[in-house]
C-alpha cells in the first residue's frame, strides 16, 4: 500500500506550519517578527497541491533564518519537500525512501526545533485537529 503525500508529510508540515494564534506576552525582536511573518506563508498552502511552493518557501526561509539552529533545521527539511514535489506517488520504492527520511531522528529533531521556535518566539499554537491525514474520509 502506498501512502499518500499528505499522510507522509503531515507531521513535518505541522511542525512548519503551526497555525498562528495570539502572540506571546513578550514580543519577539524585529528580525524574529519578520521571520515569523514569513513562516505564516506556509499556512496558506494546500499540502496536496502546493508542495513545490512549500519547498521554495522553506529554502527561502533557510537563507533568512534568525539562528544557525533554525537554518540547519530548514536545510534538513526543505530537500524532502523538493523530493516530494517531483516524486511519483505510485512509485512505492521512492515514496518508501522519502518516508524513511521523514521518519529519521534528524528530521524529528529538526521538526522539534521549528515547532519550538514557532511556539516560543512567534507565539504560534500547534493545532493537532488540522492534520490533513486525520480529516481525510
Amino acid at each position: 500500500m502506498i501512502r499518500s503525500r499528505s499522510v507522509l508529510i503531515a507531521p513535518v508540515f505541522m511542525a512548519l506550519a503551526v497555525l498562528p494564534a495570539c502572540g506571546g506576552d513578550s514580543g519577539p525582536s524585529a528580525r524574529d517578527q519578520a521571520f515569523c511573518k514569513e513562516i505564516e506563508q506556509l499556512d496558506q498552502l494546500d499540502i496536496e497541491t502546493d508542495i513545490g511552493a512549500a519547498a521554495d518557501i522553506l529554502n527561502d526561509l533557510a537563507t533568512k533564518a534568525p539562528s544557525d539552529e533554525v537554518r540547519d533545521a530548514l536545510n534538513l527539511i526543505a530537500p524532502i519537500f523538493e523530493q516530494l514535489a517531483t516524486a511519483d506517488q505510485n512509485d512505492a520504492e521512492v515514496m518508501g525512501e522519502i518516508f524513511a527520511m521523514m521518519s529519521s531522528p534528524e528530521i524529528a529533531a529538526a521538526s522539534e526545533v521549528l515547532d519550538r521556535y514557532g511556539s516560543e518566539v512567534c507565539g504560534f499554537e500547534d493545532t493537532e485537529d488540522t492534520n490533513p491525514a486525520e480529516s481525510t474520509p
